[in-house]
């Protein structure tokens, strides 16, 4: 058993107790904030602690430039997302944990009225125009899209 044989067994087997602690987070955390902290970070990271071990192994340089372009597929895609898997669940409101400190994207203004966009539960239709949404008497984006008036889905 030679030393790549041996890096080549720690780096997978990193990546694989990281691949299991990703789910054990899964399972333990709470909202759905943690939940993509956890699917993405030590997941990510074990994905590439398992092509680097993988390419310790292989022999062909067309295997390691597979092995590369999927860590750089996952690099890319991951933070991605889970950007857009947070934007989403705090577009729609969805509670945080009660170990929650702050609401940095509250602060920040994250509604895009308020740099000028549209906003939610407009569907990307222009002010005045026809569309659905935009003529039934209400200016509470929430009340149009049926989130407060007390169907099944309401939070309150």
């Amino acid at each position: 058993m030679s030393i790549t044989d041996v890096l080549a067994s720690v780096a997978i087997l990193t990546g694989v107790a990281l691949f299991v602690i990703a789910s054990i987070g899964l399972h333990r955390f709470d909202d759905v904030y943690a939940r993509m902290h956890v699917a993405t970070k030590p997941s990510t990271l074990g994905l590439l602690l398992v092509l680097l071990g993988a390419g310790l192994r292989v022999q062909s340089g067309g295997d390691i430039a597979k092995l590369a372009l999927v860590a750089a597929l996952q690099l890319i895609t991951a933070p991605m997302a889970a950007h857009i898997i947070g934007r989403a669940a705090h577009r729609a409101k969805v509670p945080m944990s009660h170990t929650m400190v702050t609401d940095d994207l509250a602060a920040a203004g994250d509604w895009p009225e308020a740099a000028g966009a549209y906003g939610p539960g407009t569907d990307d239709v222009e002010p005045g125009a026809s569309g659905p949404n935009t003529d039934d008497g209400t200016d509470d984006p929430d009340e149009k899209n049926g989130l407060r008036s007390g169907s099944a889905g309401s939070q309150e």
